[in-house]
């Protein structure tokens, strides 16, 4: 009875771990954001090209794992709006980013197309790191440590931080081009949980007060004509009830390590099924 039992568990351990599989892969595409010098939902302008490396591990033909981390530059500025062109402000950022997300196959394993492809929605969390530039002297100028919004001086905030959490939302589709090797498409965007990626969230600031600390921190904060600069204080300068988002979107490729893929048929002795 007791080598019945130990047949068993070990059968069923082998065919628990063929459910699973490892993929190693790359990521080739776009990033842009949506905040405050955004004004469409998609502006091809400001998509900036992006890159990344992944891990995924695919738990059984429904429930894959992801562990990545994809770089890329988001950027805006009000010339790309007829009413808000006057403000003048612009920015990029490099985006760093590191994550951990659960994927789940929504096609039925039955479907004809479960064979070929698997199309997945996505969700998890990252941690990313940004720096907000403005151009200043013909030169880039980090923003963070200016406080052009007045952060750090006496009574206000204190400076935002560079490094945040963001939770990743998303679909995706994965084509099996053989057992060994697969190729996709993502698309996903990052609820994040501050509104300065492009260092613009609330009023302007005292600008006298920023000027005689720090003249560039008055200068990149107040960038529109200098006849309005004294009228300008504690006018809006962005929408703070609003938080940023950044996208990334583009092709996944990547091999198959420790089993492969199925495709349900014969054709491959594949490890789903």
């Amino acid at each position: 009875m007791k080598k019945l039992l130990f047949v068993s568990l070990l059968v069923s351990t082998i065919f628990s771990l063929q459910a699973q599989y490892l993929e190693v892969g790359g990521f080739a595409g776009v990033s842009m954001y949506s905040g405050d010098l955004q004004f469409q939902i998609i502006e091809v302008k400001e998509s900036n090209l992006a890159f990344g490396a992944f891990a995924r591990y695919n738990f059984t033909h429904r429930i894959s794992a992801k562990a990545h981390f994809y770089s890329g530059t988001i950027s805006g500025k009000d010339q790309n709006s007829n009413k808000l062109n006057s403000r003048n402000l612009h920015f990029q950022s490099d985006i760093k980013e590191i994550g951990l997300q659960g994927e789940f196959n929504l096609i039925p394993e039955d479907w004809n197309l479960s064979e070929r492809m698997a199309i997945y929605a996505f969700t998890g969390i990252s941690g990313f790191r940004y720096n907000p530039q403005a151009i200043y002297d013909e030169k880039w100028v980090d923003l963070q440590p200016l406080g052009t919004e007045g952060q750090g001086m006496e009574g206000e905030p204190e400076k935002y931080k560079l490094h945040q959490f963001a939770i990743p939302l998303g679909i995706g589709v994965k084509v099996f081009t053989n057992e060994f090797a697969n190729v996709g498409f993502e698309m996903g965007m990052r609820k994040t949980f501050t509104d300065y990626l492009d260092d613009v969230s609330t009023d302007y600031p005292n600008l006298l007060a920023l000027g005689e600390e720090n003249p560039t921190a008055a200068a990149l904060s107040f960038r529109g004509n200098d006849s309005n600069r004294a009228s300008s204080v504690g006018k809006k300068r962005g929408n703070p009830d609003k938080k940023d988002w950044y996208f990334f979107s583009g092709i996944t490729v990547s091999i198959n390590l420790f089993g492969y893929a199925t495709t349900g048929s014969n054709e491959y002795n594949g490890i789903f099924y």
